[in-house]
């Protein structure tokens, strides 16, 4: 029973299991392609080595502060508006003291639940945290495999419109695909 397809998921979308982490510290199939591309979308920009000669933007007041929304777009837009933020401010590097930074301006990226949780775990003196640890366990507290669907079926859903074109139809296949738990075959897409 349990290998059978949800009604309106293929075979592939269907979820084995119902909980987003198991007790051994495994990710649920669904969030570990979201936990393994954001964690790569981090290193990424983290490894980046400013130079001497750089020089920090100025940065606006920051604007996508992430609630706790359970929707991985959400979390997915404030992943990338936070490492934009950390390059254009020259957070980035292997130090500690840039981690410590980065570790400190992540709170005042937060806000409702997000920023409680921050603010219990963060607080916590028996533990030391590196940023991109950090927003991983803030993906894993917040976002639920539920929300993971939510792409599948906006992916389903798309159509094309005149306005946006061909190109804009690609592009939007190519953005929902990247956020579901499987990604389409290529006859699929």
């Amino acid at each position: 029973r349990r290998d059978l397809p949800r009604e309106g998921y293929p075979q592939e979308f269907t979820p084995t299991r119902t909980f987003s982490l198991h007790p051994d510290g495994q990710e649920h199939d669904t969030l570990s392609r979201q936990v393994t591309e954001t964690r790569m979308k981090i290193r990424r920009t983290l490894a980046l080595e400013p130079s001497e000669h750089d020089r920090p933007l100025k940065m606006g007041e920051f604007s996508d502060r992430y609630d706790g929304s359970a929707d991985f777009s959400d979390f997915d837009t404030f992943v990338k508006a936070v490492l934009r933020q950390w390059e254009g401010l020259l957070l980035t590097g292997a130090s500690q003291a840039q981690n410590r930074r980065r570790v400190l301006l992540l709170g005042t990226y937060l806000k409702g639940s997000a920023r409680s949780w921050y603010d219990d775990v963060v607080d916590d003196p028996s533990q030391s945290y590196n940023a991109e640890d950090l927003m991983i366990n803030l993906l894993r507290r917040f976002v639920t495999v539920s929300s993971t669907f939510k792409a599948t079926k906006d992916y389903e859903e798309i159509v094309y419109s005149h306005d946006s074109g061909v190109h804009g139809l690609f592009s939007e296949i190519e953005r929902l695909s990247a956020k579901m738990p499987a990604s389409p075959s290529e006859y699929d897409k």
